[in-house]
This record gives C-alpha cells, structure tokens and sequence, in this order.
C-alpha cells in the first residue's frame, strides 16, 4: 500500500517551536535602517514606486526634442571696418589693379625713407669732418686761383700793387664762402634727428601699405591716414618750393594716389560684408 501523507512529508514537528513572546519581542526594521542596507549592497534594491519627476521631464524633453523643428536663418555680420565715402576708382593712373598700384606706393615709400637715411648719414659725416671739408674747400680755392693766374700772365703784364689787390680779394672770398659752408653744415646737422624720424615714419607706413595691397584692412585703414596727411602737406609746402601752378598739380597727383588707397579699402569692406555672416538656429 502507498505511504499516508506522514511517510512523504516530514515530521512538522521537529522544528523549533518560538514562544509568542518571543516573536513580539524580535525587532522590527525601520525605513532608514533598509536604506541603508540597501546602499550598502545587503538588500537587493527594486523599486515598484511611481518614476521620479526627474525622469518624467528628461521623457517629456526627448519627445519635444524629437518633434521640434530646426530653423537656420544666416544674419550678415558687421565688417571690421567702415566704407569710406568719396570718389572711387577701379584701377591705378598706370593701368594695374589697386593692389598693385598701392604696392608700387609703398616701394617709392620705401626709397624715400631710405634717401632720407643716407641724407641725415651724409649731413653727419660733414659736421664730423667740418675741419677736412674745409681744407678740401681751401685747397680747391688755391688750385683754380692758379690757374687762372697762369692764364693772365700769358695774356697780360700787372703790376705788384693789383696783383696784390687779387691776392686780398681772393683770400676775403675763400674765407666767406668756407664760412658760408661750415653754417649750412651745421644747420644741417642739427636736423640729423628729424631726416631720420620722418625716415622711420615714412618706413612703417611702407609697411603698412604693404600690408595693405595684401588684402589687411586694418593696415589700409592706417595707410589711407598717411596718404591723407600727405595731401595736406603737400598743399602746405609745395606752393613755396615748386610755385603755384607746381603745386597744383603736385596736390592733384598726391590726391589720386589717396582715392587709390580708399578705393582699394573700400574693397575689401565689401568682400568682408559679403562673406561675413552669422548663423542663428531658431527652434519652433
């Protein structure tokens, strides 16, 4: 015959058997204390609560997110710098383009700052050797007096009281003129310093207009400064070296080479304007 059901299942009363005082004294864990043990890797941690708030927003972002619509809308930047207005022209008085024409500018600069080095150099080489400059002066005096007194005793007969009279006369011109000499001297040295200031500033603004025919707005912006002052200094001094009418054409000339520098900067403005942009992306 099969077992009963007490042959199969063992015998419930062999395990201990815990009072009722017992179990109500056993203590009962806290909220926090489960905290802890969770954090603590004791208890495994599952969640049947509702989702935290902050996941709700990040699932409401994403889904936003995903239907909104992107919009580019490009906006011209400002330039770096500001059109010059005035006249304008599109090519150089030779032909060539206004790169370079400026860059031929910017050589002629050069020479003339450099003319103005060998200048000042040359002024302090004579105040240096004033006392050499002198006897060269002196010696060439003697020579031509000679000769000419060669040349007069083939031609006529004097007597000692004229040759005498020459002889004063001549020494009076010699000293006058070495003294003539030695004051332009001088002059001229004492303005050494400023042949080699207007050298260096005539100089930097070559490189600028270097920089300029190279396509720098900021250095043609600096370059048509110096061509502007340049018109108004020559409109000062140049009636008083080559005359009025001289001067009206020098100021002519010197003011289309300022129109050249504009039109060439006002170029590259609008090459800056027109590839200058910004984009701003609008959601909707």
């Amino acid at each position: 015959s099969s077992p009963g059901i007490h042959g199969v299942l063992p015998n419930m009363s062999a395990y201990a058997k815990l009072s009722t005082s017992d179990v109500e004294a056993a203590p009962i864990p806290t909220l926090h204390d489960l905290q802890a043990e969770c954090e603590l890797g004791k208890l495994p941690v599952e969640s049947t609560g509702p989702a935290p708030v902050a996941s709700k927003t990040s699932e409401v972002s994403t889904t936003a997110t995903a239907t909104a619509t992107a919009t580019i809308v490009s906006i011209p930047a400002p330039a770096a710098g500001r059109g010059q207005s005035g006249y304008g022209v599109q090519n150089c008085c030779c032909g060539c383009s206004l790169p370079t024409g400026i860059r031929i500018m910017s050589y002629l600069d050069c020479l003339h700052a450099i003319s103005f080095f060998i200048m000042a150099g040359w002024f302090l080489w004579l105040k240096v050797n004033e006392g050499q400059v002198d006897t060269m002066i002196e010696n060439q005096i003697e020579a031509e007096q000679a000769e000419q007194d060669v040349a007069a005793d083939t031609t006529t007969v004097d007597t000692e009281t004229e040759v005498e009279t020459e002889a004063e006369v001549d020494t009076v011109d010699s000293e006058k003129l070495i003294n003539q000499i030695n004051k332009m001297i001088d002059v001229q040295a004492c303005l050494v310093p400023i042949y080699l200031f207007l050298g260096a500033v005539i100089m930097f603004y070559a490189c600028k207009g270097f920089k300029a025919a190279a396509g720098d707005v900021t250095a043609a912006t600096s370059y048509l400064q110096y061509r502007r002052a340049l018109v108004i200094f020559t409109a000062v001094t140049a009636i008083f070296s080559t005359g009025f009418v001289g001067a009206v054409f020098q100021v002519i000339f010197v003011y289309y080479l300022m129109v050249v520098v504009r039109s060439h900067l006002n170029n590259l403005i609008s090459a800056q304007t027109d590839s200058a942009t910004a984009s701003v992306v609008v959601i909707s």
